[in-house]
C-alpha cells in the first residue's frame, strides 16, 4: 500500500517529522481512521476521498492497529541510529512471531470491555481471583494499559485527562496490586512487566497526558522493584525499554518456554 503525498511550495507549516518512518505511516493511517482528533490535517483528510474504494476498505480492514492503540514493535529504539523505512521494516520482520501475534490479539481487544476492566478495581480484584482458580499461579505479569488525549493541556476535558490516568497509572497499579500479593507468598521466579512505552522515556507536546502517564509507570515500576528487593522477593521488574534483572524474555527459560508460548497461543486463540 503506497500514499503519496503533494505539498504545495508555500506549505512548510504543514510538514512535520518523525525519526522513525515506519510510526510516521502508521500515525498518518491514524489521522484518516480518526479525523477528529487531528483539525489541522483535515484538509488531508478531505484528500483521502479521491482513494480508489479498495484502499479505503484495506485502511479501515486494518484500522484496528492503528486506531486506538499501536502495537509495541512499531514504536522504534530510543537510541542509536536513525533507520530508513526499509531498514525499518527488516527491523519489523525480524521480531519473534509469538510477540507480535500478541501485540495483534491485544489491538483486536474490543476496547470497551477492555476500558471497563482497566477502569475498575474491582474488576481486576475479581481477575486475579479466576486467574488464580484456573491456572494455579501466576509467573508472567504483563501490565499493558495505554490510550491517548491529544491536544493542549488546556483545552482537554477534566473528563479526557482523568480517563487517560485512571487507565494508563490506575489501571497499571491496581493491576500490579491484584495480582502482586500472591506472587509475592508463592516464593517463586516471576516477572511484572509493566509497559511504560518509549513515552516514558521522552517528552512530546500535545501528547501530554500520554507522556505523563507513562513517566509515572516508569517511575512506578522503579519503585516497586525497590519493593521487591526490599521484601526480598525473587519477582524481576521489567520496563519497556529498560529491564530490572535478566532480560524477560531470554529469563522465560526459568518458567519452562515451550508451556510459556503455548499459554501464549491459547490466549491469542481465544482473543483473535
Amino acid at each position: 500500500m503506497t500514499i503519496g503525498f503533494r505539498l504545495p511550495p508555500a506549505a512548510a507549516e504543514r510538514v512535520a517529522f518523525s525519526y522513525s518512518p515506519a510510526m510516521e505511516a502508521v500515525l498518518s493511517l491514524h489521522v484518516l481512521v480518526e479525523p477528529k482528533h487531528h483539525p489541522v490535517q483535515h484538509e488531508w483528510v478531505r484528500a483521502m476521498r479521491r482513494l480508489s474504494p479498495a484502499l479505503k476498505r484495506e485502511i479501515d480492514t486494518l484500522a484496528f492497529v492503528y486506531r486506538a492503540y499501536f502495537p509495541e514493535f512499531f514504536f522504534p529504539p530510543p537510541a542509536g541510529e536513525l533507520s530508513d523505512f526499509a531498514a525499518e521494516l527488516r527491523r519489523l520482520r525480524g521480531f519473534d512471531e509469538h510477540l507480535v501475534r500478541l501485540e495483534f490479539a491485544i489491538a483486536l481487544l474490543e476496547a470497551q470491555a477492555a476500558e471497563g476492566i482497566t477502569r475498575d478495581p474491582a474488576a481486576l480484584d475479581h481477575l486475579a481471583e479466576v486467574t488464580y482458580e484456573h491456572f494455579g499461579e501466576v509467573r508472567l505479569l504483563i501490565n499493558n494499559a495505554g490510550i491517548e488525549a491529544l491536544g493542549f493541556t488546556w483545552e482537554l476535558s477534566a473528563e479526557q485527562w482523568n480517563r487517560v490516568i485512571d487507565i494508563n497509572v490506575l489501571g497499571v497499579i491496581h493491576g500490579v496490586r491484584a495480582f502482586a500479593g500472591r506472587m509475592v507468598a508463592a516464593g517463586k521466579p516471576a516477572f511484572i512487566s509493566n509497559v511504560s512505552s518509549i513515552g516514558g522515556l521522552s517528552m512530546m507536546p500535545v501528547q501530554t497526558p500520554y507522556i505523563l502517564s507513562k513517566h509515572a509507570v516508569l517511575s512506578f515500576s522503579e519503585c516497586l522493584y525497590l519493593e521487591m528487593k526490599q521484601a526480598q522477593a525473587p519477582i524481576r521488574v521489567a520496563i519497556t525499554g529498560r529491564i530490572v534483572g535478566p532480560p524477560l524474555f531470554e529469563s522465560l527459560e526459568l518458567l519452562g518456554r515451550d508451556e510459556t508460548v503455548s499459554r501464549l497461543d491459547a490466549a491469542i486463540a481465544r482473543l483473535a
